[in-house]
């Protein structure tokens, strides 16, 4: 052992005396097992009236698992494989319908194209802004290093104003929606892979499982365990987009001027933009909802 330079937090006793206890414990150097395969649903999934992630345990004599709620005093708890068989019906109803895909792909793709449209206009702006500034900063560097009519207080000054002025763009820049070139493809798996929600799930291992889970629910699910009924704030814009259609009647339909009429107000009421792919599906059914901005 070695003293090291920085001013001690404890004494070397009382660092010895604790390394000690843990090291006579029982559960000493035994790793903890984050991911377990008979709870997929764990902390993801969220008692309704308390907040809290659900999490689980194992009745040995059984072999059976149960999620349950962490609060004191909650009392709920549920057979795992029920509620796991519920969740794979509840992504089942967020489906998209066959009859919508080849539909919901065109305008995905005449969506994307327009965003990608006014991206490209953002991006000149943003070069525009860039190139100003860097301009500003050669003039004050000629100032100071070539001309000396500048003290150093005011380039530094001027040069740290600036330096920040360029993070800043740099930071717009890096949230432009760059495109793809193989953006149809794309599209195309995500909604295929979103027409598959329970399929996918219940066929992949517990990490993809996982993956899965907080793409189509960004904001994880809540679950009663009285009622056995799901709930969830936020999902993945495809997702919503199925479930407003599903809503919609024949004369809806009708009233809009076809399916198309009806798919083209859906996604105009939102934005979306492509995220990292997810591991199991490797296709872009990242494609995140993003609330529409106030007017």
């Amino acid at each position: 052992m070695i003293d090291g330079q920085h001013e001690k937090l404890v004494s070397k006793e009382v660092f010895l005396k604790v390394n000690n206890i843990r090291a006579a414990a029982n559960k000493y150097g035994v790793a903890h097992q984050k991911e377990i395969a008979q709870i997929p649903l764990k902390v993801f999934m969220h008692c309704p009236h308390c907040g809290e992630g659900y999490t689980g345990y194992v009745v040995k004599a059984k072999n059976l698992w149960y999620y349950k709620c962490r609060t004191k005093g909650c009392c709920a708890n549920k057979n795992a494989s029920k509620v796991n068989a519920q969740f794979l019906e509840f992504l089942s109803q967020y489906e998209i319908k066959e009859e919508y895909m080849s539909l919901l792909i065109d305008e995905l793709l005449d969506s994307t194209e327009k965003i990608n449209e006014a991206n490209k206009q953002q991006q000149q702006e943003v070069n525009k802004s860039m190139l100003d500034v860097q301009k500003k900063i050669d003039v004050i560097e000629e100032k100071f290093f070539v001309e000396g009519v500048m003290s150093q207080e005011t380039y530094e000054k001027l040069l740290a104003k600036y330096a920040k002025e360029k993070t800043e763009i740099a930071g717009l820049s890096r949230e432009n929606f760059s495109g793809s070139s193989n953006l149809d493809e794309i599209i195309t798996e995500a909604v295929t892979f979103s027409s598959k929600l329970a399929l996918a799930w219940s066929s992949s291992d517990v990490k993809q499982k996982e993956q899965i889970q907080k793409l189509l629910f960004p904001d994880g699910v809540s679950y009663d365990m009285k009622n056995e009924a799901f709930r969830t704030t936020k999902v993945n814009l495809l997702l919503s987009l199925n479930a407003e259609l599903a809503g919609f009647s024949e004369d809806d339909i009708n009233k809009q001027g076809g399916m198309k009429a009806t798919l083209s107000n859906s996604v105009g009421t939102t934005r979306f933009e492509l995220a990292t792919p997810c591991t199991p599906c490797k296709c872009a059914t990242g494609l995140r909802y993003v609330p529409k901005p106030e007017n």
